[in-house]
């Protein structure tokens, strides 16, 4: 069961990405603020679930590349370098 659960919040994060990314440069290029502050509250919420599966380090490593995947990162600079704070949560 605990690999189908760790697929199922891959695909939410994904997901979750995703929705953001079109919220900023899709069809709605202008997303109202509290939309995106949802999304990113609740890929939090993934992420966290995911941590208890397979690792902080592994969840955060999912959450890197799917966020490379989808080009939020195309400098390839680490998000701490980036001066995120999404992962200090964790």
């Amino acid at each position: 069961m605990q690999g189908s659960e760790v697929a199922h919040l891959r695909e939410k994060i994904e997901l979750e990405i995703q929705a953001m990314r079109s919220g900023l440069t899709g069809y709605a290029a202008v997303s109202r603020h509290d939309i995106i502050n949802h999304k990113y509250d609740q890929l939090g919420i993934y992420v966290e679930q995911l941590h208890q599966h397979i690792g902080k380090a592994e969840a955060m490593e999912v959450v890197i590349n799917t966020l490379d995947q989808w080009g939020h990162n195309p400098d390839k600079k680490s998000p701490h370098e980036k001066g995120c704070t999404f992962f200090e949560s964790f």
